[in-house]
């Protein structure tokens, strides 16, 4: 199935604000222990034959590379996160920029089998991470995926 990819627009900012909410805890998320608030990032949307949204991808650019900071998508299995992450890597491209890299825990299995089915490669492992983040965002879950204990951040890399 294909989606209309557009760039984020003013207009998307509640939009992006609620799901951040919804799927994050919070206005903002984490990201090299700094909080980010997506609604402030560019991004793509991904829509449906009826305009309606049903993906988000934001991401900023850090030192030459694209970090994506939040893919969402509200049905899965039917290739909107891919096309919002093809959208992201043309963009990339667009701003010569060489690596996308990603970041995710360890109890996040599926996103790891996401994101190496789609060319990222495992690349750092920080032990530890996950406590030192609840210091800046409580109301991260003990557990997470499949009841796994949530400790650790990987971040994985496509070399474009």
């Amino acid at each position: 199935m294909s989606y209309k990819i557009r760039k984020t627009e003013a207009n998307d900012i509640a939009w992006v604000d609620s799901l951040t909410q919804t799927h994050w805890g919070s206005d903002f998320v984490l990201s090299q222990r700094q909080k980010v608030y997506p609604r402030e990032l560019p991004g793509l949307v991904a829509l449906d034959e009826d305009e309606t949204r049903i993906g988000l991808l934001t991401y900023r650019v850090v030192n030459g590379t694209m970090e994506i900071v939040t893919l969402n998508a509200s049905r899965q299995h039917q290739g909107i996160g891919t096309q919002l992450v093809v959208g992201a890597v043309a963009e990339a491209q667009t701003l010569n920029l060489g690596v996308v890299w990603v970041v995710t825990t360890n109890d996040n299995l599926d996103a790891l089998r996401f994101w190496q089915r789609r060319g990222f490669r495992l690349v750092s492992l920080r032990p530890g991470a996950i406590g030192e983040a609840r210091r800046l965002k409580p109301t991260i879950p003990i557990h997470g995926c499949y009841n796994i204990p949530i400790h650790d951040e990987i971040k994985l890399e496509l070399t474009i």
